[in-house]
């Protein structure tokens, strides 16, 4: 189609709308319960394509954006103007991180074999240098780092988080891990919190080489890591508009990303989703107040959506209905929902109505995003989110992979999910 033409007609089918709902005088709740399911809202009204540029600009433009970094503050700029020129008031939220500086790291074979390998320092690893027989850890669970005491561990991705292994790892009296990918290429990691004991990241190529070469020889390693932490400031991004119903609902996603990765998908697609959602609904009529929020400080623990929810007083916890969450939601065939039992059977009954494949997401990534700090404390949340991206946590994670026809699934189940929040 012409782009000029499909401006315009993007534009109609937005007037359209606006005018539909200005001619209503049917009160709030009950246009909530009418528009419920689906979204009242046009799909033309929620551009993917327009979501896909401000996915360009935080990955492409800013790269990536590790909390409380340079990069981040760009980004933190970029997104209060974008809010503000769509009518919003905002307001920034800041506080302290305690931030890792990777120093770089290093491994290498000793005596009869001198590979060099090309590990990545994991975030909050302890610093120091060791050389020590490398054992065979499994997925790092307790029984299987039984042989691990004063060596070095290695220990492949999988079934436990990062910070579980190394902590197992050092339980058990090893001096060093070397943790490798379960897949091809590597993945950054963190432990969110100090280490014990020094640890480094493989590719899935040069783990399963190691791994490969231990069934016949005995192999001594020397593994160094150098990295320091430092106190610097987070920010939160919030857009505000009021509503008349004395109610507020919180739609958010984190905008910080991993250091060594551009986060096209995880998760400048959630921000660009977040931001194309307040467009829509800086047009739309809506009972309740909204907050639309930029969470920093996600990749290390949930940190800024913890002080969001901690900031608010027991009125404003009381009168949040709801929380929608939005995170890495371009690559993977299949929506995943997780959190409050209400909000996930709205979001698998909307998936249904349009013909999307989704399912209940289970295990530690049902807590791992930004909806967990609401739900601790008794907020009703929802987690939209596609299946594991092979390319997050990686430089892979550009723009090219994100497909905008994904992030306007996603705003479309984030408005039906607002409709079905305007009534409660």
């Amino acid at each position: 189609m012409n782009p000029q033409l499909r401006l315009v007609l993007l534009a109609l089918a937005l007037l359209a709308s606006l005018l539909g709902s200005s001619a209503s005088t049917a009160p709030a709740a009950v246009v909530a319960q009418e528009t419920s399911t689906p979204s009242s809202a046009p799909v033309e009204a929620f551009s993917g394509e327009r979501a896909k540029q401000t996915v360009e600009v935080l990955a492409t433009e800013i790269g990536p954006r590790p909390a409380g970094s340079e990069a981040l503050a760009r980004a933190t700029d970029y997104l209060r103007s974008a809010f503000e020129a769509l009518g919003y008031e905002t307001r920034g939220q800041e506080f302290p991180i305690t931030a890792y500086v990777d120093g770089g790291a290093s491994l290498r074979l000793v005596g009869a074999h001198t590979d060099v390998f090309t590990p990545a320092a994991v975030a909050y690893s302890a610093s120091g240098e060791v050389e020590a027989e490398v054992v065979d850890a499994g997925l790092g669970r307790p029984e299987e780092l039984a042989a691990a005491a004063g060596k070095l561990a290695l220990i492949r991705r999988g079934e436990l988080r990062f910070a579980q292994k190394v902590a197992n790892a050092a339980a058990a009296g090893a001096v060093g891990v070397i943790l490798y990918n379960d897949g091809p290429g590597t993945i950054a990691a963190s432990l969110f919190a100090p280490g014990a004991i020094p640890a480094v990241m493989l590719s899935g190529e040069e783990g399963e080489a190691l791994r490969a070469a231990l069934v016949t020889t005995p192999l001594t390693a020397h593994l160094a890591v150098q990295g320091t932490v430092e106190q610097r400031t987070g920010r939160n991004v919030v857009a505000h508009r009021a509503g008349a119903s004395g109610r507020t609902v919180v739609v958010g996603a984190h905008y910080d990303s991993v250091p060594n990765g551009p986060g096209a998908n995880d998760n400048g697609s959630g921000t660009a989703v977040l931001l194309e959602t307040a467009r829509v609904m800086a047009g739309r009529p809506y009972p309740h107040t909204l907050e639309l929020v930029a969470f920093d400080g996600e990749e290390l623990g949930l940190l800024v959506s913890r002080f969001y929810v901690e900031q608010l007083s027991p009125a404003e916890r009381q009168a949040l209905v709801g929380m929608i969450d939005l995170d890495m939601l371009s690559v993977g065939e299949t929506l995943q929902f997780a959190g409050s039992e209400a909000l996930v059977a709205q979001a698998l009954h909307l998936a249904d109505l349009h013909g999307w494949p989704a399912s209940r997401l289970g295990g530690a990534l049902a807590g791992g995003s930004d909806h967990a700090s609401f739900l601790r404390v008794g907020i009703e949340a929802v987690f939209i989110y596609r299946s594991d991206d092979p390319r997050y946590h990686s430089p892979l994670d550009t723009a090219e992979h994100v497909l905008p026809e994904n992030l306007t699934t996603a705003g479309t189940l984030a408005l039906g999910l607002l409709d079905f929040l305007a009534g409660r």
